[in-house]
This record gives structure tokens, C-alpha cells and sequence, in this order.
């Protein structure tokens, strides 16, 4: 990719460097690629108005993924049962003790929630997006329209996840702070986003698709993390490092809850656990301060 001329003067949004960026390109993609922390961003990074992220500073998502979710909300309620227990089971032996409380932020349809009601977890789920908040809602799941970095909480959780949230923020510290200030001590952060250093995005990166760029996806992904950007990031802000790693999206416990899977994205899942390069990135990481 050639270096560009401008436009200039940005700073990584994780690490705030501004010295140590490369300046690229890709048609209309102007990003830049931090030699300090490894993060990969658009530049300049803008806040979407689209009405479902209903003001905060984010990036929407595709409206046929929340359709997805809609239509497969009851298989996907079904299928995460077993995932929910297998993530139960790492996070009591990672605290070393029963998880009592969990905070899912970016809920979207809330499919976990009953599964973690079953085992006697209490279970909170925010999400921005009013279309999915009422959606959750006709079903009984208690989803509440929560802008995560400007709501209150009274309560301190075991546990806070994130699913493919981080990469839609544009104000990673300030949200890791405040998932790090809402855990009791010891508690864990687990969260997943796209791995940038995937097989697929890689393919993308080698294969101009768009303005894509990996996992750089506009509108809907101005921010894409490696190992490296993510663990910069926990670390930065007070958490140990439990699990990090690359994960396919068919993983029986940190996998997507997923329904529909093509004979091509099931070949693909194969091949990327053997290259270790799956496109989902997974930390677990431990409040230690």
C-alpha cells in the first residue's frame, strides 16, 4: 500500500500515538496502521448517525445481521444453551468461585439471557439499537436501551462481555475503563471482535473487495484489532490477561451462537483452526487493580 500524503494529524484511538502511524490507502479507504500498538483504523474516524446507534460514538451495524438474528432468535436461544455452560464453567475457574452476575453489553436480541437465567446467573443485557431493544422485548427478554458509557449502574458484575462491540467504538479507552470500574475485583472481561490477522480478512487484504481492508469495513467497521492492539489495550487498563487467542466462529464455547452455516463457511472454519487464524479474536482478562 502506498504511503499518503495526508490527510494528516491523527492519533490511534488506542494507544494515542500519533508519530507512529503509517498513512494508506485503499480507493477510498484512507486508514493507518499504528507501528506502536498494531491497531489498523479509518482515518479520519466518524461517528455514524445512523438511528441505530442512537447517538453514541459508533459505527452501525448490517441491517441483514440484525435481520438475521430476528428471524433465527429462537434457534439461536436454543443453541445457547451448551455455550453458555461451557463459558459458566471457564468463568467460575477463573474466579474461582460460582459467577453470579454478568453484563452483556450489545446485547442485540438477548439469546443468551435464558440460558444463564437456567444456571441462576443474573443476567443484565444493554444494547444502542431500538429496533433490537424492542424485538428482545416482545420476547421476554429484559434488553434495556443503554448507551453503555453514559448509563449509571448500581451494581458490580462477575463478569462483562462484549461480542462484537469494540470494533464498532470509537472510544475504546473510555469503554474498557468503564467495563474495568464496573467488575469486582478479580473480575473478568470477556470479549471478541474480528481478527484483523484472520484467514479471511487476510484473504480480503490480498483481494481488494470494496474499500475493505481485513477487518476494516465502512461504514460498519472503522476500527480492526490484532493480538496485539487488544492486549495493549487490556493491559493499558488495569486487567491480566487470562485467555487471548484466535478462534472459528463455530468454536463450541467461544464461538458465535450461529444457525446457518454454508458447506464453504463450515470448510473455512476447518482451515482456520488448523492455521490457528480464526475470525473471531477472544480475550478473557482479569480486573487486577
Amino acid at each position: 500500500m502506498p504511503l499518503m500524503v495526508s490527510p494528516r494529524g491523527a492519533k490511534c484511538p488506542v494507544c494515542a500515538a500519533g508519530e507512529d502511524l503509517e498513512y494508506r490507502s485503499r480507493r477510498s479507504l484512507n486508514y493507518c496502521v499504528c507501528r506502536n500498538c498494531g491497531l489498523t483504523f479509518a482515518n479520519p474516524l466518524t461517528p455514524d448517525d445512523h438511528p441505530s446507534v442512537a447517538g453514541a460514538e459508533s459505527t452501525r451495524t448490517k441491517d441483514e445481521y440484525n435481520q438475521r438474528l430476528v428471524s433465527d432468535h429462537s434457534m439461536r436461544t436454543r443453541a445457547a444453551k451448551p455455550v453458555v455452560r461451557g463459558r459458566t464453567q471457564l468463568y467460575s475457574v477463573a474466579l474461582g468461585r460460582p459467577v453470579s452476575a454478568i453484563l452483556d453489553v450489545g446485547c442485540a436480541d438477548g439469546c443468551l439471557y435464558p440460558a444463564f437465567h437456567e444456571l441462576g446467573v443474573s443476567w443484565d443485557g444493554i444494547d444502542i439499537n431500538p429496533e433490537m431493544v424492542a424485538f428482545a422485548q416482545s420476547t421476554g427478554v429484559p434488553v434495556q436501551l443503554q448507551d453503555f458509557l453514559t448509563r449509571s449502574y448500581a451494581v458490580r458484575y462477575d463478569v462483562v462481555y462484549l461480542s462484537q462491540v469494540l470494533e464498532h467504538v470509537l472510544r475504546p479507552n473510555e469503554f474498557i475503563a468503564k467495563a474495568h470500574n464496573l467488575l469486582v475485583r478479580g473480575g473478568l472481561l470477556h470479549l471478541d471482535v474480528p481478527n484483523h490477522c484472520g484467514l479471511v480478512p487476510t484473504f480480503r487484504k490480498l483481494c481488494p473487495v470494496g474499500n475493505d481492508y481485513g477487518m476494516l469495513q465502512p461504514p460498519y467497521h472503522l476500527v480492526a484489532y490484532n493480538g496485539e492492539a487488544l492486549e495493549y489495550l487490556l493491559c493499558k487498563h488495569g486487567f491480566e490477561i487470562v485467555l487471548l487467542g484466535s478462534y472459528a466462529n463455530d468454536d463450541p464455547v467461544f464461538g458465535q451462537i450461529l444457525i446457518r452455516s454454508s458447506a464453504l463457511d463450515r470448510l473455512l472454519y476447518s482451515a482456520a483452526r488448523l492455521l490457528n487464524a480464526g475470525s473471531l479474536l477472544v480475550a478473557v482478562a482479569r480486573r487486577i487493580a
